[in-house]
């Protein structure tokens, strides 16, 4: 009786510290766009990487922890504010504090190629047969990616795979070559990088 009850306020403890799902953390990021457009911001980009089954659990400022309810995923919003490169990521645990990055080349990218991120879509991870038995992928995590890019009166989406830009199969991706060669695939590279910046800044703290 006694480990039953042990297991009862165990799960009761991590059901409160649970927080919030994905579709959660797409409403936060809807949210937070809102209120850019209210300040007249209407040319920005948001991300949102997950992998399926993957969860994480943090400590949160007031020292409670969060446990993300179902698949971990983080967001990021990138605006331009003031002449400079604002970024904010919003995950299942909340927000963090927006991070304005060193240099604007991430923004001016996506300004310089705004329709060809919109309308030049990710092709699938596709093999010319499977002479060689069922399609073998190097990598284990279901990750993905989606994308929201806003200019004005227009927008697009871009929803992917990342392993749909590699060719690391036993049988190689006929859509590599195009997808090497689309604006989306450099943002991908240099989202990487502005997020290792945005994680070293001190800045980076959850609100």
């Amino acid at each position: 009786m006694k480990t039953l009850t042990s297991l009862f306020v165990l799960f009761f403890c991590y059901t409160v510290v649970a927080q919030k799902d994905m579709a959660s953390v797409e409403a936060q990021v809807a949210d937070f766009t809102t209120k850019l457009e209210s300040r007249n911001i209407d040319n920005y980009f948001t991300t949102m990487r997950y992998c399926n089954g993957e969860t994480k659990m943090f400590v949160m400022p007031d020292g409670s922890r969060c446990v993300s309810q179902g698949t971990y995923a983080a967001a990021y919003v990138v605006w331009m504010e003031n002449e400079e490169t604002m970024i904010k990521k919003i995950d299942n645990c909340g927000m963090f504090a927006s991070v304005a990055l060193s240099s604007n080349e991430l923004f001016e990218f996506f300004q310089e190629h705004v329709e060809a991120l919109q309308q030049n879509k990710v092709k699938p991870y596709e093999i010319a047969g499977r002479e060689g038995g069922p399609l073998q992928r190097t990598e284990i995590k279901d990750c993905h990616r989606k994308y929201r890019f806003v200019e004005e009166a227009t927008e697009g989406m871009q929803e992917f795979k990342p392993f749909d830009l590699t060719n690391e199969a036993r049988e190689k991706n006929i859509n590599y070559d195009y997808n090497k060669g689309l604006a989306v695939t450099s943002m991908e590279a240099m989202l990487d990088k502005v997020i290792v910046e945005l994680e070293a800044s001190v800045n980076y703290r959850r609100m």
